[in-house]
């Protein structure tokens, strides 16, 4: 079975961490750390999609403000 990629850009937002999900139309959330960032993608995506958090891999891209 072949898993759909969702492509996650990853910001730091003051004291934590502001995940979009740009393919879907406004679905996104925020991480207080580093460790929450995947968990809570997975639980965002699943929630809209209703879909189980392991049907799906993600893919993170990293944004640096300076």
């Amino acid at each position: 079975m072949i898993k759909t990629t969702y492509k996650a850009t990853v910001q730091p937002d003051g004291k934590f961490w502001f995940i979009d999900v740009p393919s879907l139309e406004n679905v996104f959330t925020q991480a207080r750390n580093e460790e929450e960032i995947e968990p809570m993608t997975r639980d965002v995506i699943s929630l809209m999609l209703d879909i189980p958090a392991d049907s799906f891999d993600l893919d993170f891209v990293f944004k640096v403000t300076s």
